[in-house]
């Protein structure tokens, strides 16, 4: 999905802000699947923003909320109501690489190689 812009955790563009563009590119032979967010979700689980990022409780918490509510309620409704037949995953990755459970769960990235790289 592309970017959608937030203020006080809920999109600007309203429940059909991304129809349009969502829906020339559900048109694309190349797409095979619809994915919400790149690591936010895995970021707000297991990264401890509130600490690193010194979010105070409200916030972080307005962050979870508005998290959920993009990913996991408005993008999922989007896509099934322009592109039924395609697969839409709320967060990649889905699995966690420090958790083996979840190696056959969903997908991951596999942050060992390139930059970082342990050295």
């Amino acid at each position: 999905m592309h970017a959608v812009p937030v203020r006080s955790g809920v999109p600007r563009h309203g429940r059909g802000g991304g129809a349009p563009a969502d829906t020339a590119i559900a048109a694309a032979p190349s797409l095979a699947l619809w994915c919400g967010n790149n690591e936010v979700s895995l970021g707000i689980a297991h990264w401890n923003w509130p600490a690193t990022f010194d979010y105070p409780p409200a916030l972080f918490e307005r962050l979870v909320a508005a998290n959920r509510d993009l990913f996991e309620r408005l993008l999922p409704d989007l896509v099934a109501e322009h592109d039924p037949e395609r697969f839409y995953m709320p967060s990649s990755p889905i699995g966690f690489w420090n958790d083996p459970a979840d190696d056959a769960r969903g997908d991951n990235h596999y942050w060992g190689c390139g930059m970082a790289r342990n050295r």
